[in-house]
């Protein structure tokens, strides 16, 4: 069972997100550091503005969301009649 709070519950759930990481340089944001903890995330990035930040973090949170979704639900869904 999944504990409240929690965001990275195996050794998968932290590679994929090192992966999308990596993914990263299509936006033109370099990664300086980052911190990846079970309930949250560090980064140390740079941008060549503030409105080149917004793209990159969005993509980010939504491939990591998705992996998330994806989790709960693994098993558990019904065939649609």
């Amino acid at each position: 069972m999944q504990q409240p709070g929690v965001l990275l519950h195996h050794r998968g759930d932290f590679e994929v997100l090192l992966g999308h990481l990596r993914e990263m340089v299509r936006y033109e944001v370099s990664l300086y550091a980052h911190t990846l903890m079970s309930n949250r995330i560090h980064l140390l990035l740079e941008a060549p503005t503030t409105d080149a930040l917004g793209h990159p973090l969005r993509w980010l949170m939504t491939e990591t969301a998705r992996k998330d979704v994806r989790y709960l639900f693994a098993g558990r869904t019904n065939r649609v009649a």
